[in-house]
């Protein structure tokens, strides 16, 4: 894992805000009720998964984030494991 994507796992613990909202339909999006990550927010933490859409719009690229989420993931993995491990040696 390189130093960005550790960085990326130390912030991934306070992640971004999801949020349900509506689209415009006349930008080519569905009406319906869509849910998301707040775009201005990962920006902060992982700004190459942010794309600036038509319009000055931020969009957030899903498809980026997924090899940084595995990551965290796997470190959250080590971590269970490790605090598994300490409780069976202190268990007489």
């Amino acid at each position: 894992m390189s130093g960005d994507d550790s960085q990326f796992c130390l912030y991934a613990y306070q992640a971004p805000s999801s949020a349900a909202f509506v689209t415009r339909a006349s930008r080519g999006f569905s009406s319906e009720r869509q849910v998301g990550l707040v775009a201005q927010e990962v920006r902060e933490v992982v700004p190459q998964a942010v794309v600036e859409a038509e319009e000055g719009y931020l969009a957030v690229d899903y498809a980026r984030l997924v090899p940084l989420l595995i990551e965290v993931v796997k470190e959250q993995q080590r971590q269970i494991d490790e605090l598994k491990a300490s409780l069976q040696v202190a268990q007489p």
